[in-house]
């Protein structure tokens, strides 16, 4: 099943600090997504609403969210998936 990830600034972060936060370096759980196919694609949003989209591959709608908590620090965006 493939699931879409979108992520969105949490309120009070400003698009400095999301800009910063997706330019750190992924971690390791990350680099795992991608080798395992979890994750299939990746694309950044620019402009004044920074942030990413993913298109993740899983056996169910829970296991996305799951997986992805691994690799997503929650301090300067939110989740949205379907």
């Amino acid at each position: 099943m493939l699931s879409m990830l979108e992520s969105q600034t949490r309120p009070g972060v400003t698009r400095e600090q999301m800009a910063h936060h997706l330019s750190q370096r992924l971690k390791p759980g990350a680099w795992d997504l991608i080798r395992d196919g979890v994750v299939s694609n990746v694309l950044y949003k620019t402009g004044a609403d920074v942030g990413f989209f993913a298109v993740l591959n899983a056996p169910s709608l829970s296991e996305p969210r799951r997986s992805f908590a691994k690799w997503w620090s929650p301090t300067a965006c939110s989740r949205s998936g379907s």
